[in-house]
């Protein structure tokens, strides 16, 4: 019964996991570029309304599910007691330690950087009645604020590829 424990709290880990670094892969590389580059005005803007309400959402959620699922994990195969020791027992606890620490530090940056850029580039856009041009101070503003969210989900992507390698080598030094 534990294997089928352990099997199933893997794979929600898992899940959770490509939920939250395959979605912001495909969100920052593909959706996020084209839309702000291709899309009307008329269109572009009840489209990112909609999304830039839900995104963080999504990603705060799937961030927090990976990385408490993950604790879950290793507390069933390491055993509760031994947990924390389980960080400093060679290149598999550093690997783990790495990847836990990574994935911290990009949950804290979808809950204090993006997710509040992400509100204040909702309320600049919702400032313009619909169908005005803005102001050369708000686009500049949004401007600002889109540099932001860019530079942002650069560092997301690398830190996601940052703790997928470092979860990979994690499990190929316990094979």
């Amino acid at each position: 019964m534990a294997d089928v424990l352990t099997w199933f709290i893997r794979f929600l880990h898992i899940l959770a996991g490509v939920a939250w670094v395959g979605g912001a892969f495909f969100w920052i590389m593909i959706v996020a570029p084209r839309l702000l580059a291709r899309g009307p005005p008329p269109i572009r803007r009840p489209v990112l309304e909609a999304l830039i309400g839900a995104l963080p959402r999504y990603f705060i959620g799937s961030g927090s599910a990976t990385i408490v699922l993950g604790i879950i994990l290793l507390g069933q195969i390491a055993g509760w007691d031994k947990l924390i020791s389980t960080f400093t027992s060679g290149a598999y606890g550093t690997a783990l330690g790495i990847g836990l620490l990574l994935a911290l530090i990009m949950l804290a940056l979808g809950l204090w950087v993006i997710t509040p850029t992400a509100k204040t580039m909702l309320a600049t856009m919702q400032s313009v009645p619909p169908g005005a041009p803005p102001s050369p101070e708000i686009q500049a503003k949004l401007a600002g604020l889109g540099k932001r969210m860019g530079m942002a989900g650069i560092a997301t992507i690398t830190l996601g590829t940052l703790i997928l390698g470092a979860m990979t080598w994690a499990v190929n030094t316990r094979l």
